[in-house]
């Protein structure tokens, strides 16, 4: 299964070696939608009426199960519990790789409104957090 990543689980962030250094990196990409900063770590949401259309810059695995269900813990993602129990729910979405192919991937998505936090301009969590620290 493909997952995208676009926060604390990429390349060189806090939680990669713990739940992805072992799993076959696929490349790097870019969906629809914005990441808000929700302390020390971004969330996504989905476009809506009142955000406009922005894109989010992640990387895409390969996880097994196993895997998979180690970052649904992470996430605070419940699958068998109602929805809202959730900080985050994961869904499918459409990825462009760099060079155009689109390609389907699991995306964990913020459950929580989104009126509070900043939005991260330009999508991209780990420009975000290096200019921070510059």
């Amino acid at each position: 299964m493909l997952i995208f990543v676009y926060g604390t689980l990429r390349r060189g962030q806090g939680n990669f070696e713990r739940y992805l250094a072992t799993s076959r990196f696929v490349g790097e990409g870019t969906t629809q939608g914005s990441l808000l900063n929700i302390g020390h770590y971004p969330g996504a949401i989905p476009v809506t009426d009142e955000l406009p259309a922005g894109t989010i810059i992640g990387e895409l695995y390969e996880v097994d199960e196993k895997t998979l269900q180690r970052l649904d813990g992470l996430e605070g993602y419940r699958p068998h519990l109602p929805a809202q129990s959730s900080l985050f729910v994961r869904r499918s979405v459409s990825v462009t790789k760099h060079g155009g192919e689109i390609v389907l991937a699991e995306m964990y998505w913020w459950n929580r409104s989104h009126h509070d936090y900043p939005i991260v301009v330009g999508g991209d969590w780990v420009a975000y957090v290096n200019q921070k620290l510059s």
